[in-house]
């Protein structure tokens, strides 16, 4: 039977005391981050324990020297005993001696920390390697099961264990970019999470961290101008703008620029701008864009707030030079860019951009709620209060703000648009308080198109309405001619001069001659024209021509040459949309959009319910038509929310 030879480690007394680890608080940063990137690491969902490789059981030897004060700059080995020599073969061979396997042993700083740590109970295990020395700072290391124990003249002994032992060794031990341990594992976040200090040549520092929420583990060169930058502005102890990172500094995009990602921000350095971070919704849409290799570069400013936090601006520059912006506000518009290269962006930002006020006002054009988009050579960009577009072939850049027809974009009006190309808002300030009430007579009149979706201002005019102003749609009157109370809103026969609130389309164009309407069915005016007013007739709220049909039908004829029916078109009140179709025999007819008189101005005239605008911008409405245009129409404060 063979004996087994026991395992004996010989441990030396370390006669000075380890360098204590560094803080947390890092150094000033250099101007540009490290050189060397970090090799991209395994993320672990729980820290993982280094597993020790099977060594040789060891044989004992007595060592006779006395313990080091510090590792030594390389390891004694134990002497062997030299072999017997081999003698001649004989028909019956001696038992050939055994070279003794060199020992494993701990000694000096090492040693004596591990002999601390409760030596073959120490919690990393025993030791599988010798001590190795004559590495950077003048260090030593020495693996154990699970871990393992460095030790430097500046920075003491420290143990490295788990994943982020396993990364640093990976990347070279003491020799990788990230140096020596300055400390030992550093609990943070309630002890969930881990960070540890290293030390490399060149006074370089920073900290390798690990959490068991799926960051990975990844090291923060303090010494560069993202870590140092992330040092100072609030680590991982910023959780709502930084917190542990998720990737290893990466270098080498356009403008020689680096980057690094954090839990809630990323910071992007350049020589030229140095260190800038971008976060939250910012970050999402410059990231899925393509991140460093975005088509409008790099961030090279923080991130500015105006509105008290509502809107946040970022701006952007290209590896060709082209500046944009990023906007983001709590409005519901979005995170959109703007080229300020382009010629979108540029007159977006020379005419008011998000910063002027007043949403009705010129020069209001609020945040980009789109991406500029291109096709066959016209391109437009939409925001907030208008849109702007661009054209290839010589049409240049215009700029259209919603101004009053924004009610139609952000749900002011009572009344939807429902997707017409125009729509016409026609708003008297206040009901009238009497018959001829000049005040509630008359208003604006907003020509609304649309542009992309988007209702714009195309022209505003001074309008006149009923000598009774608008009738309230909860209030009822009686019929002027039966005297029966009518429904609620409904204005009976022409006489009662109450223009009706609500939304309506148009139909029937007529005038005196046809100006190029857009509207189909142009009637010219003859002496022969009537409109019906013979309640509950075929004809009733109907273009007829009858010159022997008298009051109520009204006489077109003697309206189109005393000038208010020179140019004009049915609202469709008491009318299907198509106007083909009367809705009531007797709620009400003849409600115009037409001219005023000639011998008057639209500021001294009233209605007796239509609504009357200058000459000019009545053929121009007429011309601009399309079927399916609406006009809504009543007091302000009760058609807007």
């Amino acid at each position: 039977m063979k004996m087994r030879i026991p395992l004996s480690i010989t441990t030396a007394v370390l006669l000075a005391t380890s360098a204590a680890g560094p803080v947390l608080a890092a150094p000033s940063p250099a101007p540009a981050p490290s050189a060397t990137v970090a090799p991209t690491p395994a993320t672990a969902a729980t820290e993982p324990a280094a597993t020790a490789p099977t060594t040789a059981t060891p044989v004992t030897t007595t060592a006779t020297e006395t313990p080091s004060t510090a590792p030594s700059t390389a390891p004694t080995a134990t002497s062997s005993p030299a072999p017997a020599e081999t003698p001649a073969a004989t028909s019956t061979p001696a038992e050939q001696p055994r070279q003794a396997a060199a020992a494993i042993v701990t000694r000096g700083a090492i040693g004596a920390r591990y002999a601390a740590d409760g030596g073959p109970n120490a919690s990393y295990g025993q030791p599988i390697t010798n001590e190795v020395c004559g590495q950077a700072l003048n260090s030593c290391y020495q693996d154990f099961e699970r871990g393992t124990l460095t030790w430097s003249p500046t920075t003491g002994t420290h143990l490295v264990t788990g994943a982020i032992q396993a990364k640093w060794k990976a990347a070279g031990g003491n020799n990788s970019p990230y140096g020596v341990p300055a400390s030992d594992e550093i609990k943070q976040s309630g002890g969930q999470a881990v960070e540890q200090l290293f030390v490399a040549p060149g006074g370089k520092d920073g900290a390798m961290y690990w959490t068991p929420w799926g960051t990975g583990t990844h090291f923060v060169n303090f010494s560069g101008g993202i870590g140092g930058h992330w040092a100072k502005d609030g680590n991982f102890r910023d959780a709502a703008r930084y917190g542990y990172p998720t990737s290893d500094e990466t270098c080498g995009f356009a403008q020689n620029s680096c980057f690094q990602r954090f839990s809630a921000g990323t910071i992007v350095w350049t020589p030229t701008y140095g260190s800038v971070r971008i976060g939250g919704a910012l970050r999402s849409k410059w990231e899925a864009d393509g991140g460093m290799q975005a088509p409008y570069g790099v961030p090279i400013s923080d991130e500015t707030v105006f509105s008290n936090g509502a809107v946040a601006e970022q701006i952007f520059k290209s590896a060709t030079g082209q500046t944009s912006g990023l906007y983001w506000s709590n409005w519901g518009t979005g995170t959109h860019r703007v080229n300020f290269a382009g010629a979108i962006g540029s007159f977006w930002a020379d005419n008011g951009n998000f910063r002027a006020a007043g949403i009705d006002t010129p020069q209001r054009y609020g945040l980009p709620v789109g991406e500029e988009t291109c096709s066959n050579g016209d391109c437009y960009q939409k925001f907030q209060y208008g849109v702007i577009t661009w054209n290839a072939f010589g049409g240049g850049t215009t700029g259209m703000q919603a101004q009053k027809c924004q009610v139609f974009n952000d749900g002011r009006s009572k009344y939807s648009a429902q997707g017409a190309n125009r729509v016409a808002l026609a708003l008297a300030p206040r009901y009238a308080q009497y018959r001829g009430d000049n005040v509630a007579a008359h208003g604006s009149f907003w020509s609304c198109k649309n542009v992309y979706g988007t209702y714009v201002l195309d022209w505003r005019t001074a309008a006149a309405y009923g000598e009774n102003g608008f009738l309230a749609p909860w209030r009822q009157i009686k019929d002027f001619r039966t005297g029966k109370l009518l429904p609620p809103g409904v204005t009976g026969d022409t006489q009662s001069a109450y223009s009706p609130t609500g939304s309506y389309t148009f139909s029937n164009p007529f005038g005196i001659a046809n100006p190029g309407s857009g509207f189909p069915g142009y009637h010219t005016v003859n002496s022969a024209s009537r409109w019906g007013g013979d309640i509950n007739t075929w004809y009733y709220n109907s273009y007829i021509e009858n010159a022997g049909l008298g009051f109520p039908n009204e006489n077109m004829w003697y309206f189109a040459t005393r000038g208010d029916y020179r140019q004009g078109i049915l609202i469709n009140y008491n009318k299907s949309d198509d106007g083909t179709r009367t809705l009531n025999g007797e709620a009400g007819f003849a409600i115009m959009l037409h001219t005023i008189p000639y011998t008057s101005s639209v500021d001294r005239y009233q209605t007796w319910g239509c609504i009357a605008i200058a000459p000019e911008r009545m053929s121009q409405f007429l011309r601009e038509g399309r079927p399916g245009d609406r006009i809504v129409m009543g007091v302000e404060s009760e058609v807007l929310r």
